[in-house]
Parts: C-alpha cells; sequence; structure tokens
C-alpha cells in the first residue's frame, strides 16, 4: 500500500524549500523527496574534483549546450553563487507569436511583494564596495574610466569570510542556503526530507496523485541512470509540487506524460539558458589601482560587481566572478591559454590584470528536453532527471544576445588597453557553438494557456488540479540576471496563495541565518580587500 501525504514536494532547492516551509507550516503532512544526498555542514566545501563534484552537481551533455545543476540536499542553493537579482521589468512583458509569454497576472510590481519576502528569507543585502574582491574594484575604475557605472553585487550571504568556495557549499555557514533557513524551518514544523529518492513518474490516482520513486542509479557516477522500478517505492498525496528544477520537472513531466496525457505539449520545451556567456578580460598592469586587493583566484565572494549599463538597449548583464578554471575542461583553447607554463604564469596576474566576466542575458529559449517516456523497460534505461537527451539549436535571438555581448565587451577591453578571452566551447556534433549554463529555465512555464506554457500563474498544470510546479522550470523566459531570487519569489507567491486556498494565512518567512548575524556598518571587513578612494 502506498504511504500517505497530504503534500509530496519533489525537490529541495529554492522552490521545493519554500513551498514545503510555508505548507508544513500551514498543518500539512509534507514529504521531500531530493534524489541528492545530505550533506553534513562540514563537509560542503568540496575539492574541486571531479569525483567529489559530482556528487553535489550533476553535468548534462546535450546537442547544443551543457547544463550544470545542483543534485543535493538543498538543490541549486548549496552551489550557486550567492547572487540575489531581482529581474527586470521588460523580461515580463515578453511575447511570442504576438501573445505575451508570461502570465498576466505575473509583473514585476506584482511580484515585488514576493521578491521582498524571498529577500528577507534568504538574507539578502548589498555588498560593500569593501567586500569587492581586487578583480570586480579593477574592472569597476576601468569601467568608471570609461563613463560606465559598476555596483556591488547583491547576494545571500552573513558575515562572508571570502574563503571562496561559494560554488561548492559553504562550510562555515556564511553562505545562506535553504537547508539552513526554508528547509530547516520545513523540518521544525514536521516536514520530512528523503534524501536519495528520485521521482521516476507522477500519475492522478484515487483523486490525488501517485508517484514513484526510488534510489538513483549511480553504478556510473558520470552517467547515472534513473532508479530501477524493482526498487521504486510508492507515495500518495493530494496534492504533489514539482521543484526539481528546469531539468528535473521537464524530465519528470515527458517521462510522465503517458499517465497525463491532458498535459500541454509545451512540457519540455522552451529551455533557456538564461544566456550565459564565459568571458574573461586580460586587462594593463596598473599600479595607480588602489588596495592589495583579492589577489588569489580563489578569494572574495564568487561573483562580486555587476553592470546594468547594457541590460535594457542589449539584454545582459555584466558581472565580474572567479575565472572558473574547471570550466575551462569543457571549453575550446582558442589562445592556449589553459594548459601548462602559460597557465601558469597567466595566473600570477589574476585580480589585478586578469578578470573573469559572466554575462547573463535574455536568449531566445530554443531548446527541448527529450525523454523515454512509455513503457517500463525505458524507465529503467532512461538517464538521472528522466532526461535523455537535450537539443539547444542556438536561434535568431540567441545568437543576436550572443554576438553583441561579445562585441561590446571586446570594445570596452580594447578601450582599456586589454584584450578579451573567448571561452568558446567546443562545437556539438550539430551546432557551430554550444551553451554552457548553471542556469537553465522555463522548461514547465507558467503561461495563461496551455498553449504558451505547461501550468498558470499560480503554478497550477493545466487539466491536473492539485499538480504544481514551482521551480526554475516555471520560469517562462530568460531573465537577464541570475535566476535565483526569482525562482524563490515565484514560490513565495505560489506558496502564498495555496495556504490561503487552504484556508490558512502565510507565516513570515524564516531566519535567513540562525548562525550568525549580518555585518554592521562599524565591523566591515577591511583586510585584503579592494577599497574605493
Amino acid at each position: 500500500m502506498a504511504e500517505q501525504v497530504d503534500v509530496c514536494v519533489i525537490g529541495s532547492g529554492f522552490g521545493g524549500s519554500i513551498l514545503a516551509y510555508y505548507l508544513a507550516h500551514a498543518g500539512q503532512k509534507v514529504l521531500v523527496l531530493e534524489r541528492g544526498e545530505r550533506r553534513a555542514d562540514d563537509s560542503l566545501q568540496v575539492e574541486i574534483d571531479a569525483k567529489e563534484l559530482t556528487k553535489i552537481t550533476h553535468q548534462f551533455l546535450g546537442d547544443g549546450i551543457v547544463v550544470l545543476v545542483g543534485s543535493v540536499v538543498g538543490g541549486g542553493s548549496l552551489v550557486y553563487s550567492g547572487v540575489s537579482l531581482r529581474a527586470p521589468s521588460f523580461v515580463f512583458e515578453r511575447q511570442a507569436s504576438g501573445r505575451r509569454i508570461w502570465p498576466t497576472a505575473l509583473t514585476r510590481r506584482g511580484l515585488d511583494p514576493y521578491y521582498a519576502r524571498a529577500e528577507q528569507g534568504l538574507g539578502v543585502h548589498q555588498l560593500s564596495f569593501s567586500e569587492v574582491g581586487r578583480r570586480g574594484g579593477t574592472w569597476a575604475l576601468h569601467m568608471n574610466r570609461l563613463g560606465y557605472r559598476v555596483d556591488p553585487i547583491r547576494q545571500a550571504t552573513t558575515r562572508c569570510l571570502h574563503c571562496g568556495f561559494c560554488n561548492t557549499g559553504c562550510k562555515f555557514s556564511r553562505k545562506n542556503v535553504v537547508t539552513m533557513n526554508y528547509l530547516r524551518g520545513a523540518e521544525h514544523a514536521g516536514a520530512e526530507v528523503r534524501p536519495d529518492s528520485e521521482a521516476i513518474q507522477v500519475m492522478p490516482a484515487d483523486g490525488g496523485y501517485r508517484v514513484l520513486y526510488g534510489p538513483p542509479d549511480r553504478a556510473s557516477i558520470f552517467q547515472p541512470a534513473a532508479p530501477n522500478l524493482v526498487h521504486a517505492r510508492e507515495v500518495q498525496a493530494k496534492r504533489v509540487v514539482l521543484a526539481g528544477g528546469a531539468m528535473g520537472t521537464g524530465g519528470l513531466l515527458v517521462r510522465s506524460r503517458p499517465w497525463l496525457p491532458a498535459l500541454s505539449a509545451q512540457a519540455g520545451n522552451n529551455l533557456s539558458a538564461n544566456g550565459d556567456l564565459a568571458l574573461m578580460a586580460r586587462l594593463p598592469a596598473d599600479p595607480s589601482l588602489p588596495g592589495r586587493g583579492l589577489s588569489m583566484q580563489q578569494r572574495g565572494v564568487a561573483m562580486d560587481t555587476v553592470c546594468y549599463e547594457f541590460l535594457k538597449s542589449h539584454g545582459f548583464v555584466i558581472i565580474t566572478q572567479h575565472e572558473l578554471s574547471p570550466a575551462t575542461i569543457v571549453n575550446g583553447d582558442p589562445d592556449e591559454l589553459w594548459w601548462g607554463l602559460r597557465k601558469k604564469h597567466l595566473m600570477r596576474s589574476y585580480g589585478s590584470e586578469l578578470v573573469g566576466l559572466a554575462v547573463i542575458g535574455v536568449d531566445g529559449s530554443p531548446g527541448r528536453i527529450l525523454g523515454n517516456p512509455s513503457s517500463s523497460d525505458e524507465i529503467k534505461a532512461t538517464a538521472a532527471f528522466g532526461v535523455s537527451g537535450i537539443q539547444f539549436p542556438i536561434d535568431r535571438e540567441t545568437r543576436q544576445l550572443w554576438d553583441g555581448a561579445r562585441r561590446i565587451v571586446s570594445g570596452l577591453v580594447d578601450r582599456m588597453g586589454g584584450e578579451m578571452v573567448d571561452l568558446v566551447l567546443n562545437a556539438s556534433p550539430d551546432y557551430d557553438e554550444s551553451a554552457y549554463t548553471a542556469h537553465p529555465v522555463g522548461t514547465a512555464r507558467l503561461a495563461d494557456s496551455p498553449a504558451i506554457g505547461v501550468a498558470n500563474a499560480d503554478g497550477e498544470v493545466f487539466g491536473y488540479p492539485g499538480l504544481f510546479v514551482a521551480d526554475g522550470a516555471a520560469v517562462p523566459t530568460a531573465l537577464g540576471v541570475n535566476p535565483s531570487l526569482t525562482i524563490a519569489a515565484i514560490a513565495e507567491r505560489i506558496a502564498s496563495r495555496l495556504v490561503r486556498r487552504l484556508g490558512h494565512d502565510p507565516v513570515d518567512p524564516p531566519i535567513a541565518n540562525p548562525h550568525h548575524e549580518p555585518w554592521s556598518a562599524h565591523d566591515l571587513p577591511t583586510s585584503h580587500t579592494w577599497r574605493r578612494r
């Protein structure tokens, strides 16, 4: 007999943890299924080693795209940079074929109260310039000289020590991951988080939904498969929340289509890489730059400044970041800079002459997830997350974004007297260039009708009452900024409206960081930081 719960939440990242928190506090019996393992706090700072990284992340090698996602209790919150930015107003008004993509109920102004709640729950604040590493300060000063503004970025951190391991967790409990706020609060209210439990399929049953799940098959750490049905378990829930991220939710829906025949044809489509483009700048040495700075590559928050000057006009921001050497393993080698002595000598200039640049922009959402949905034999052979393949043809809008960003950034760096280094990915089997993203969105997007998306503005899947989407998959378009805060804000809105439908008022957001108090104005760190005069 299937286990009985009120709500089954599939995924424990920004979306799933927020829904679990509010529904558990509303008196619901909540079970959270997470395919990844649970990490102890002191194990979060993992080595940048492929075997270790596969324990907390999963990488999809698609045709035209490489996608990196979190696969651990806490989801993407454990492996993101902490950057938390509100999306610009214009992305909510985007159209396709003359029709608005986002639901009419979702506007920037309408979402602002939920952004504020998410910022409270995650402890989001703007860095001071004393917390900006030298790489960010170097870039900011060069940009200032050209007449452009660069701002310290907004982060979900508390009393950061600038150890530089943001993207592999923080064993010092300074990055405000959902395991220390929303998920912690959900468990205190009675929710159960069940790690090593990957959902295989969702089907209507007994007035609700039955979820089949089991332990992930990790016989191959680089090509894990979906759980074997021999070891599968069942849970019966009145409501199910899909929150496995753009890849997990999209893959699960595609895999479950035989049991969800009214599911929108848009399920698995509209995959966006959120305009991610990795660049670097080699800038001339400048002895006039103040401060010693965080000169070592690994020091400082992973991303520390943002330039919005080209967001409205060209659809992208420029963010200073770590050079991220592991990412270059899958990159091409346009200037033969990444190996041997040349790389070693180049990295000596990191933070003063060499600056990592992340372009994040508004692409055309051209991707599609493939799956094997039709029989149990195929389910047993399906890859992790239900995703058997990804197609990501570079459409006109994406190409225009990338070409424009390369042209503009290259022009800026040239005017600084430097040289842009383009981290072009190796060509895919069918396309001249591949995207590389850690910010996938859109495979089960919210919309006003099933002709455009998979679920309505409240996250409820068209044709299936009680089945919800509340994660990166629900984000209708690329955002032009990092998506984590928008995912959290949408989840706050979905949770708030669902809790009220259940006859309750939502509780306040959780304490962002129960371990540390934020810096006060007089005790901001000053040693080993870049400081503006």
